[in-house]
């Protein structure tokens, strides 16, 4: 099972295909049983977020394996390509809403309601826990 992260904004956002020969951030719509992801959001235009990984773990800094010396790379790469996804999201588009869960929450009701600001995010940061939607605006944080 993966961890899934999705984002909503009031405008379109780009798209960026994953790419299996050069895997790294990328934002696909949701398609089959993922279109459940969109009762959790007030934003009309939704996106999968995905890591290196295709899926939302290559952003769980906790599910790196010290065994593999790149992998932590490839995550904490991945994680600056999502701050910077954000940043140009909140410019383009205002005020962002994000839901992470595992595969098959989708349509859970939220566990947790988190308030973040661009700077939350980093190479640094630790993931969310199952099924925490988050408010992506320039206030203050008002998550752990």
């Amino acid at each position: 099972m993966c961890w899934v992260l999705y984002l909503a904004a009031d405008r379109p956002l780009r798209l960026r295909a994953f790419d299996p020969g050069a895997p790294a951030f990328n934002v696909a719509d949701p398609t089959g049983r993922e279109i459940a992801v969109r009762g959790q959001f007030s934003k009309a235009f939704v996106y999968a977020l995905g890591a290196h990984t295709s899926c939302g773990c290559g952003f769980d800094r906790d599910q790196v394996n010290p065994d593999h010396p790149g992998e932590l790379e490839a995550t904490e790469a991945s994680l600056r390509a999502l701050h910077a996804y954000l940043g140009e999201a909140l410019e383009l588009a205002g005020p962002l809403e994000l839901f992470a869960c595992w595969d098959g929450d989708q349509g859970a009701i939220p566990d947790h309601r988190w308030k973040y600001r661009l700077t939350d995010f980093g190479p640094d940061m630790a993931w969310f826990p199952d099924r925490t939607f988050i408010e992506v605006t320039p206030g203050a944080r008002c998550g752990p």
